[in-house]
Formats: C-alpha cells, structure tokens, sequence
C-alpha cells in the first residue's frame, strides 16, 4: 500500500467530552491484502456492480459501507456506546469536500471528510489503494473532530 506499507500507525485521540476514537492503520491494510477485496474494485464490491454513471449517493453508500467494515475489523474502533449504524454519510456538492459524517438524526454533527469521493474513489479502486486507506482515515479524523465538539 504505497510507502506507509508493513508499518503501524495508529492515532489515537482523547477528546474533552472523554470520547475516545482510535485508527489502526494496519489492520486496514492486513484485510485489503487478505480479503476478497484484494482483486475486486470497492464499487462492485460495495454496489454490486460498477455503475456507468457514479452518483451521490453511490459516493454515501460506499462511504458507510467502507466504515462498517472499518469498524467490524478494527481498524477504526468508535467510542463506547457508538456503532456504526449511529452514523450518516451526506453528500453535498455546494462544497469543494462534499462528504460528510455525522450522527444520524442531527445535521448539526455533520462534519466533512477533507476529501472529494468523485476523485479520491476511483472506479477502479480497490481496498488496498493509498487513497481508500486515506479516505478511511479522514473519516476518522472527522468523527474525533466531531466528537470533540459533542457537549460532555
């Protein structure tokens, strides 16, 4: 996976609400390497299919499927009492960085994932390319940024 390749990263952030995120960046690698998603591009894996025209809500979908699996393996590990269904991808292409995440059922946590889906997840991405393994990564870095802002 690029130059980070057999090396750990791991973040690991302690947020004044005392919620706790943590991104093991090689566990992600381990599954894109030993999965079935090693040889099969993140859209037909996720969609079904490649679609010829790639909408938002595609981008939303892959997004939510790319953190549930994220979460299921560990490489992203949510703060007790959250899980994944608690979580909303929205696209909104007013913005240069039109994804974001939040808590389901309050807008106001939406917090944007630094990455535009439309280049970042090409159609012929699959798990182990640097940029999938990067857009997992800001969506960590966007959940600790929201829930920092959470009100303890």
């Amino acid at each position: 996976m690029g130059a980070g390749k057999g090396k750990t990263r791991r973040s690991k952030t302690a947020l004044s609400t005392g919620l706790v995120a943590v991104f093991d960046e090689s566990r992600w690698a381990e599954f894109a390497e030993n999965s079935e998603l090693r040889n099969v591009g993140i859209y037909e894996y996720y969609l079904g299919a490649r679609p010829a025209e790639i909408t938002h809500v595609d981008h939303e979908r892959i997004a939510t499927e790319l953190f549930k699996d994220a979460v299921a393996i560990g490489s992203l590990v949510l703060p007790e009492g959250y899980d994944p269904e608690d979580f909303e991808f929205v696209m909104d292409p007013s913005y240069q960085f039109p994804i974001s995440v939040g808590l389901k059922g309050k807008p106001e946590t939406q917090t944007s994932l630094k990455f535009n889906p439309f280049y970042w997840l090409e159609k012929s991405s699959t798990a182990s390319f640097a940029t999938v393994n990067k857009a997992i990564e800001l969506i960590y870095e966007a959940l600790a940024g929201m829930f920092s802002s959470l009100k303890p």
